[in-house]
């Protein structure tokens, strides 16, 4: 794995947020700005910044209630424009002008706002799993599972809740990998309120909030309008 800082900035309403800067390129070398889906974090993105930050600085962000970052207790905050507001003033802190965005999902939608709300910030874009109409049908299914259920109390429950929450897109996909080291996880699996759990060095840890998540998913078309105006603005 290449190596990286954790690091940390404070956004505009006081609270500290993480991300990962894979900054060994050279200080020449292009900005790829990686911004994760609603439940997501920068680990996401171990395995692009394998392959590309021996040529570029790749820095990988935590929104606000996910990771290492604080969580902020209004939930209303919780929204693509704040986001993308706390992207603004990371990069504003790294005296950083311009990046190459890579969105996945709502990291895709923090993309095309960026684009719209501060142009010739962006050198070039990537968007995975977004575009510029978000099916309601899409949507239901995300809230059909966000922050719903029972917390897993082991490895293996944490699969079968994924594996169930995705029958419905992949409904003939089968292969679910096996948990064979769970002791890279900690001496044991600490109870939570979240629909996953991930790890975090020797720690296990709760990397979001679902009831903050599902505060946007009711509050969608007030909070994020259909972004199609803009990606027409953006074109």
């Amino acid at each position: 794995m290449s190596d990286y800082s954790d690091c940390y900035f404070t956004n505009p309403d006081g609270l500290k947020q993480h991300y990962r800067d894979y900054n060994t390129a050279g200080p020449d070398a292009p900005v790829v700005l990686c911004m994760p889906g609603l439940t997501r974090n920068p680990k996401d993105f171990e395995a692009i910044a394998d392959h590309i930050s021996d040529r570029c600085r790749v820095i990988a962000i935590a929104n606000r209630g996910r990771g290492l970052s604080d969580y902020d207790p209004n939930p209303q905050r919780y929204s693509p424009l704040t986001y993308v507001a706390d992207v603004m003033v990371l990069l504003q802190q790294l005296d950083i002008k311009q990046v190459i965005a890579l969105g996945t999902s709502l990291g895709g939608l923090m993309t095309i706002l960026i684009q719209a709300m501060h142009p010739g910030t962006l050198k070039g874009a990537i968007i995975n799993d977004i575009g510029p109409e978000v099916d309601p049908k899409g949507i239901a299914r995300i809230k059909s599972y966000v922050g719903k259920g029972n917390p897993p109390q082991s490895w293996q429950e944490a699969i079968n809740a994924v594996k169930a929450a995705n029958a419905g897109v992949y409904p003939n996909f089968t292969r679910m990998p096996t948990i064979s080291r769970p002791r890279t996880c900690g001496p044991r699996l600490l109870p939570c309120t979240a629909s996953l759990l991930l790890c975090c060095g020797v720690n296990c840890r709760i990397f979001y909030r679902p009831q903050h998540s599902s505060a946007w998913l009711r509050n969608t078309r007030t909070l994020c309008p259909s972004p199609f105006p803009v990606w027409v603005m953006c074109r």
